[in-house]
């Protein structure tokens, strides 16, 4: 409780929860950026969420609509969404984010990706320095329009 406001302190309210990524879709979505390299690869991912942990099950590849301008940003195609989400619902479970790559550039969402998001949606980024996954992390756009850090476990 904050003293200032009587309120309950917003900082526990707004904890990021924790993204479960298991080593199979780890690996999906490195040998994605990899193949797509010099351009983005992108995806989704699949699974279930709480207030504490999104849990991805798998990570799906989708075709990158923005092929001639794939270094520098993505687009899902709208029917490998529509085929994911079929899927995973058929299997109990939902989309719960996007992954994509950043050729040659930090794992951190550009400013396309955050004009792009959907706010709750896990964003994974890759890492592909010279055709090599280097470093992945996730992020969610929170309802303020900022990206916050999630844990990846």
């Amino acid at each position: 409780m904050s003293v200032e406001t009587g309120r309950a302190d917003s900082s526990a309210a707004r904890a990021v929860p924790n993204l479960r990524l298991p080593q199979a879709a780890l690996e999906q979505i490195r040998a994605d950026g990899e193949r797509a390299y010099p351009g983005e690869c992108c995806g989704l991912l699949v699974g279930t969420m709480d207030p504490a942990t999104y849990d991805v099950v798998r990570a799906e590849p989708c075709t990158n609509l923005r092929e001639g301008e794939a270094d520098d940003r993505f687009e899902l195609d709208p029917k490998d969404y529509l085929d994911v989400d079929r899927r995973a619902r058929n299997d109990g479970l939902e989309i719960i984010g996007v992954y994509h790559s950043h050729p040659d550039h930090a794992p951190r969402p550009s400013r396309f990706d955050a004009e792009a998001a959907f706010p709750g949606f896990a964003y994974v980024i890759v890492a592909v320095r010279s055709g090599k996954a280097a470093g992945m992390r996730s992020w969610l756009l929170d309802d303020s329009g900022a990206f916050r850090e999630q844990v990846i476990v």
